[in-house]
């Protein structure tokens, strides 16, 4: 007979395998780390964008526009990480995929899907940035 914690450390032992398995694979979990890179891009510079001043000797920001962007940034990465942090981990930085590949959190071959999602979502953030602010800047 067993001591009665044997089902409680086998179950807990498990548990690991099970949530793997569930979490941060396949095309969900690409595409969220897509859509969450797109939406941080252009939230977050879209905000510097906004605080600008545009004078003719160039762009003028104060302390307080630094703050409004500062906010801007965390807010948004928040907001996303508790959105899409449960579907592939929110990671939403090349950098941050790159340390789990280096702790051997996440393989190589994934780790590289998502970077390659990431810089996407990055790109396509600021297209639609640019796309949103053209008249501002032409």
């Amino acid at each position: 007979m067993g001591s009665p914690n044997s089902s409680t450390s086998s179950a807990a032992a498990e548990e690991p395998e099970e949530l793997a398995a569930d979490h941060h694979h396949g095309r969900r979990a690409i595409w969220a780390e897509f859509v969450g890179t797109a939406l941080f891009v252009w939230a977050g510079t879209g905000s510097a964008v906004a605080a600008q001043r545009w004078t003719a000797a160039g762009v003028a920001l104060d302390g307080g526009s630094l703050v409004g962007i500062s906010l801007a940034f965390g807010l948004t990465i928040s907001l996303l990480v508790y959105a899409i942090g449960f579907i592939s981990g929110g990671h939403m930085n090349p950098a941050v995929t790159f340390a789990f590949m280096i702790l051997r959190v996440r393989t190589i071959a994934s780790g590289l899907i998502y970077i390659v999602a990431q810089c996407a979502g990055a790109i396509v953030g600021s297209l639609l940035l640019w796309g949103c602010t053209y008249s501002l800047t032409s």
